[in-house]
C-alpha cells in the first residue's frame, strides 16, 4: 500500500487527507488507469473468496466498512473525490455475483451525529478525533449491525435467534 500511497501524493498532491491516504484512488470520478487495474484485482480478489467459501459449503459474508470522511462528509474538503463511489462499485459488483454483503456506510450515518463541526468526539462519535479508527463507541454499534445482519440473514444458526434479535435491536435504540 505504500506504493500507492507514495504515487498519490506524487501526482494528486491537492488530495492529501481528503479521503485517507490509502483509500482516496478508490474515489475518484475519473480514475487513472493504474487505479481502474487495482479495482480489477480487487474485484478479482472478492470473486476467488466466494468461490473458496463455496469450495467450503460456506456463505460468504462482505462488510463494507466505510471511513470517517464517509459516514462525516464535513470533515473532507471534497475537491473532486466522489465519497460514495467506492461502496456503489463493490456494492454492484458484489450483489451481480450473489455474495452477501453489508454496507455499514447508509447504516453508521443513520446513528452519527451529522452536524458539522471542526473535529469528532470519540465519547459521542463512532471514529477517533485524530485518526479513521472507530472509537469504542463505533466498534459497539458496528457488532450491533453486523450481528443484526448475520442472524437476520441466517447466515449462522443461533439458539433463541429471535431473543437475540430483540436484545440487539434495544441496544441499537440506545445508540439514537
Amino acid at each position: 500500500m505504500n506504493l500507492i500511497n507514495d504515487a498519490l501524493v506524487r501526482f494528486f498532491p491537492s488530495q492529501k487527507d481528503v479521503f485517507g491516504e490509502s483509500n482516496k484512488f478508490l474515489a475518484f470520478q475519473d480514475p487513472p488507469p493504474w487505479a481502474r487495474e487495482v479495482w480489477k484485482r480487487h474485484l478479482a480478489n472478492l470473486a476467488a473468496f466466494k468461490d473458496l467459501a463455496a469450495a467450503h459449503g460456506a456463505r460468504l459474508l462482505v462488510v463494507l466498512i466505510p471511513t470517517n470522511t464517509q459516514v462525516y462528509p464535513f470533515l473532507a474538503a471534497h475537491q473532486g473525490l466522489d465519497l460514495e463511489r467506492p461502496n456503489r462499485i463493490l456494492g454492484g459488483f458484489l450483489k451481480a455475483q450473489g455474495i452477501d454483503y453489508l454496507d455499514l456506510l447508509p447504516l453508521m450515518r443513520t446513528y452519527a451525529d451529522q452536524q458539522p463541526r471542526p473535529s469528532l468526539n470519540p465519547d459521542r462519535d463512532l471514529y477517533w478525533q485524530h485518526n479513521s479508527h472507530w472509537s469504542i463507541r463505533g466498534e459497539h454499534l458496528v457488532g450491533l449491525l453486523v450481528s443484526r445482519y448475520i442472524l437476520e440473514h441466517r447466515l449462522v444458526q443461533v439458539p433463541d435467534e429471535a431473543d437475540k434479535l430483540r436484545q440487539i435491536e434495544a441496544k441499537l435504540r440506545k445508540f439514537r
